[in-house]
């Protein structure tokens, strides 16, 4: 089969996050089998305009802020995508609405909508679009088929508007080799970890104000924070407020093999996020 997917990012985004490590690892495969599997995502600086990765051919158009724009402006003409077989719609962002241009068998891949946490990261104006553009999914893809990555993001669709007949549930997952559910060896120190991008709507600032508690009983535990994002110097100046910035570790960006040796290490995870599916580092 040729298969369009249509996301906002690919793998090698700065400011991709689980929904484009799971695009890549699942449509890897998908290629991988024999199809033909094309994505197309919004340019960011320093990309090719069209690459291939994995057997995944990525074409790259437009900017981050306005894809959605890009994405109705490439397709909207029927000779465009008359190629493919079946598209793929990634909602992992603002809703792209391509039932109401493209007339080919679609597939809505959904991990979680944002709902009323798009406020506390977007702040009233941006966060009202996307509020009203998530408010419209259940009129746009009413007939379509969905994709869903667990039992509480069906109940988000279904809640949206969307029809439950037309739903599959397709769980997420890991490599079991690399993550062998097993209890390894531990740090000889109390450790606390968060594993994720540094949004603000994830709410680690949250975590980072227990651990102030947490390390009056416990003054030798330590938090370590891997992953990036804009909201990382916040986070950085925050420890310092409260006085805990030496038992803060702030890794940044770390490779799979830290990530899981790291992860191994702590004794608890947490996850603060407002608002999440079922997500990928749950699982890890």
């Amino acid at each position: 089969m040729k298969i369009l997917v249509i996301n906002w990012q690919c793998i090698k985004n700065p400011f991709g996050g689980g929904a484009e490590v799971h695009f890549h690892e699942v449509f890897k495969r998908i290629a991988s089998a024999g199809h033909d599997v094309t994505l197309f995502c919004s340019m960011f600086d320093g990309a090719l305009p069209k690459e291939t990765i994995d057997g995944i051919k990525i074409i790259r158009k437009g900017t981050r802020n306005t894809f959605n724009f890009t994405v109705y402006k490439t397709f909207r003409n029927p000779n465009s995508y008359k190629e493919y077989d079946v598209i793929v719609d990634d909602i992992n962002k603002i809703p792209f609405f391509t039932p109401r241009f493209i007339k080919k068998p679609i597939i809505l891949l959904c991990h979680h909508f944002f709902g009323n946490a798009i406020f506390h990261e977007a702040g009233l104006v941006r966060g009202t679009y996307v509020y009203y553009a998530e408010s419209m999914i259940g009129k746009v893809y009413r007939n379509t088929h969905v994709a869903v990555v667990s039992e509480s993001t069906k109940q988000e669709c279904i809640e949206k508007g969307l029809n439950p007949e037309l739903m599959s549930i397709v769980p997420n997952a890991i490599n079991q080799q690399e993550f062998p559910m097993k209890v390894g060896e531990k740090y000889d120190f109390p450790c606390i970890a968060y594993f994720g991008r540094m949004k603000k709507y994830k709410s680690v600032d949250h975590l980072v104000k227990a651990f102030a508690i947490v390390t009056e009983p416990f003054p030798t535990a330590q938090l370590h924070l891997l992953g990036k994002g804009d909201f990382l110097p916040y986070l950085e100046s925050l420890s310092k407020e409260l006085g805990i910035y030496d038992k803060c570790k702030f890794f940044g960006y770390v490779s799979d093999v830290d990530k899981i040796r790291l992860l191994g290490l702590s004794d608890i995870v947490v996850n603060t996020s407002i608002k999440e599916g079922w997500g990928i580092t749950n699982i890890e």
